[in-house]
């Protein structure tokens, strides 16, 4: 594993939220019928060398971490696992 697990800045959100609208079609995601603006929500990436490899979005309440979204751009090597941990 040569990708290191960070926190999501603001200065990745522009490429991250590309990705978000690729594979959910829009930023604002709905999960137990609620609404989540990804654009607004914590979260890990996975990079490497620069590039982004993968992210998770996350939301806090009453203790609990509420995954919104999970993303891995390169299959089989773990990264969904390692943001996960």
């Amino acid at each position: 594993m040569s990708y290191e697990i960070q926190p999501i800045r603001g200065q990745d959100r522009k490429a991250i939220s590309a990705i978000v609208r690729e594979y959910w079609g829009d930023e604002k995601i709905i999960v137990h019928q609620e609404t989540f603006n990804t654009a607004e929500l914590p979260g890990l990436k996975a990079v490497e060398n620069g590039e982004i490899l993968g992210f998770l979005h996350y939301q806090i309440r009453d203790d609990c971490s509420i995954i919104i979204t999970i993303a891995s751009l390169r299959k089989k090597q773990g990264i969904g696992r390692a943001l996960l941990e």
